[in-house]
């Protein structure tokens, strides 16, 4: 019956090709982690929040599929609703942890939400990110973000964002990226990491 595997958490198309991602890249991030390490380098990966560590699902549901960043911060932090982990997420990311990589996040969720989505992470999984390394702001206004963020525009969009940021962590904090994901191709466009993962996403499209 069409449909009768869309909400599952346990079987459906969309967790089969995710799972064959997350397999393939455990294997190869865990490899560089290990390399970097032994080279005494600073390995990490990078995360987008919705989609790629947090499994959205529910809350787009809930807002019956009309998304508004208020809407998000009602469910989220008003309700309080934890969102379970993306499959094979947790198990990647732990496993990247073990192997000496620190975990970054980098996602376009307001930073009123930071202390939540570490919590929500903590609760579905995660291992516990390093207290000095946040999920890091994201505002359209290119006045508004750190000096080390670059926008053509007076608005920044994702792409220019999300890779200012990963220019940042590696040339002005010293890490060396081995793993950047997303479940947007502007998560992953504009270089610096080794390795960029697109992660499917069944429901939604942001340029």
């Amino acid at each position: 019956e069409l449909g009768q595997y869309v909400s599952s958490k346990e079987t459906s198309p969309y967790i089969s090709e995710l799972k064959a991602v997350t397999d393939k890249a455990r294997g190869e991030v865990v490899e560089r982690c290990q390399t970097a390490v032994a080279h005494g380098e600073k390995p990490a990966i990078t995360l987008d929040a919705d989609d790629t560590t947090l499994w959205t699902y529910d809350m787009e549901e809930w807002m019956e599929f009309a998304f508004s960043p208020a809407k998000q911060i009602d469910y989220l932090k008003t309700n309080y609703h934890a969102l379970p982990a993306t499959p094979g997420m947790a198990e990647l990311v732990s496993a990247a942890k073990e192997a000496g990589c620190e975990i970054i996040g980098l996602t376009g969720r307001s930073d009123d939400l930071k202390e939540i989505t570490q919590r929500n992470m903590t609760e579905v999984g995660y291992p516990a990110i390093d207290p000095s390394i946040y999920f890091t702001k994201k505002t359209s206004k290119a006045a508004e973000l750190p000096q080390w963020v670059t926008c053509a525009k007076e608005k920044c969009t994702t792409i220019e964002f999300k890779s200012s940021v990963r220019k940042h962590i590696e040339n002005d904090l010293g890490y060396r990226i081995v793993g950047n994901f997303g479940d947007q191709y502007s998560d992953l466009i504009g270089g610096y990491a080794d390795a960029h993962y697109k992660l499917p996403n069944p429901t939604y499209y942001l340029p």
